[in-house]
């Protein structure tokens, strides 16, 4: 007979355990407070105010509005132009702007526009200005000389030659000695009141002639065709 201890099953191996694995710890962190910053107190009077626009200087009469070259060329033609008997005036104020400076004598007037910086096309529109208000001469005046030649061109293709004979170019120079070239008239004054001269101790009384107003235009006319004929010999020359 068999023993039963024979037939015994073998015991099962012993299971591994596992290692339990550790509990994690969480932290409590607890969060920090951020302390508040509390903004500087605002000074009233440090506040800055807007700062007020500064208006533009009022210049004397006579002055000019232009830079210190331009207003010197100005005063330099204005002074030289009265010393010949014209009438001269700084900014001349006409319908469509204002001249650099005008110039009338004995019916003839002239508007002179100076050029230092500004561009070809404003000085064209400043010429154009002056034909439009039929002015006898326009006189561009520039201490440079090719800027001179280009104003000239622009006129010439843009208005014409008839329109471009009534305008002259020349340096501050040049343009004086235009104005001492041209005729010195002067207009005798009307008036109706006897003179009186002495002549070999006796008085003599003379009367004058009146004109008439057709009279008065027929000589203003006469004089303005005497200086038209000699800037036009000049021309010529």
């Amino acid at each position: 007979m068999f023993r039963a201890a024979e037939f015994e099953s073998p015991s099962p191996e012993p299971r591994l355990k596992r290692a339990a694995s550790p509990k994690r710890v969480e932290s409590e962190v607890e969060p920090v407070a951020t302390p508040a910053v509390e903004a500087p107190p605002v000074d009233k009077a440090a506040t800055i105010e807007p700062v007020a626009e500064v208006p533009k200087p009022v210049l004397p009469p006579g002055e000019g509005i232009g830079g210190a070259q331009h207003q010197a060329t100005q005063k330099r033609i204005k002074e030289a132009a009265e010393k010949l008997g014209f009438l001269a005036v700084i900014e001349k104020q006409i319908p469509n702007g204002s001249v650099d400076l005008w110039l009338q004598r004995d019916g003839f007037s002239v508007a002179c526009e100076i050029s230092v910086t500004t561009t070809i096309d404003h000085e064209f529109r400043n010429v154009r200005k002056c034909l439009e208000v039929d002015f006898a001469k326009v006189a561009v005046i520039s201490s440079k000389s090719p800027r001179l030649e280009q104003i000239r061109e622009a006129v010439l293709a843009a208005l014409g030659p008839d329109a471009g004979a009534r305008v002259g170019y020349y340096t501050p120079d040049d343009f004086i000695a235009w104005l001492n070239s041209l005729p010195a008239i002067t207009t005798v004054p009307v008036s109706n009141e006897p003179t009186v001269t002495m002549r070999r101790g006796r008085k003599v009384t003379r009367k004058a002639s009146s004109l008439t107003p057709e009279e008065r235009k027929q000589k203003e006319a006469e004089r303005i065709a005497l200086i038209a004929e000699v800037m036009g010999s000049q021309r010529a020359s």
